[in-house]
């Protein structure tokens, strides 16, 4: 069920076969963006958390993607398919993975090593592959760390690079909320970084995190774990701390 953050932002619950996603909705009179698309063959689930906000696909005028794996491109070909005139928006760096001009790093991190793969996780690779292949997409415009965007109040790029090359966080100005994509996670209310197993560079995905103290910031949405408020720079300097120690 879709969560209300404020007057124009909302969280749409879609659910997936490891944990609920997150993704974000931000609107206005004029505009209504996206901030992910979830899996492949989630479409009905994102039609059907729209419609309790009272929005449908074919009003969507933007797609931001805070990075390029397919948990959060996974519909943006169909939300294409009832707007053509959406406009898609990824960093610099995110783009040639989006729309097919580079191998996505978890892929070819498991092609790398196919051969010494097992059984199972071959068949994972080669599902992935199909995946990406079959989500491509071109981005309309590409941005960079600091651009705001003039859309819902304003929405702020903030590079939070590491979890991929180009992974972005999006600010909204306005309502002081900070969408943090795989930047962040969260587990029963509490902020942790990202998932290691699942990062690119993870030294480099805290460093990245000191941005946030930068920002006036009211509440985080982990994309995986959802809404986290209160004392928010308070917590995003002991998550940096108790990483760093562990790295």
């Amino acid at each position: 069920m879709s969560q209300k953050l404020c007057e124009n932002a909302a969280i749409l619950n879609i659910e997936g076969r490891s944990g609920d996603m997150n993704p974000v909705v931000i609107w206005d009179n004029e505009n209504v963006v996206l901030i992910d698309t979830g899996l492949p063959l989630q479409f009905d689930l994102f039609k059907r958390e729209l419609a309790e906000l009272g929005l449908a696909p074919d009003q969507v005028t933007h797609i931001l993607f805070t990075h390029h794996d397919i948990d959060h491109i996974g519909c943006a070909k169909e939300f294409l398919g009832e707007s053509p005139k959406i406009e898609t928006i990824a960093h610099e760096k995110e783009a040639p993975y989006i729309n097919g001009q580079k191998v996505p790093l978890k892929l070819a991190a498991l092609e790398a090593d196919v051969e010494n793969l097992s059984m199972e996780k071959r068949g994972f690779c080669e599902m992935l592959k199909q995946g990406f292949a079959n989500r491509q997409i071109e981005i309309t415009k590409v941005v960079q760390d600091g651009d705001i965007l003039p859309v819902c109040g304003g929405i702020q790029v903030v590079l939070t690079s590491g979890h991929t090359i180009g992974h972005v966080s999006y600010y909204l100005i306005e309502s002081k909320i900070l969408v943090g994509g795989d930047a962040v996670n969260a587990t029963n209310g509490v902020l942790y970084g990202p998932n290691p197993m699942h990062t690119y560079d993870i030294k480099n995905a805290i460093e990245s995190l000191q941005k946030l103290l930068l920002l006036d910031i009211e509440t985080i949405i982990a994309y995986h774990g959802g809404r986290i408020e209160g004392n928010i720079g308070e917590r995003i300097k002991m998550l940096i701390e108790t990483e760093k120690r562990i790295l």
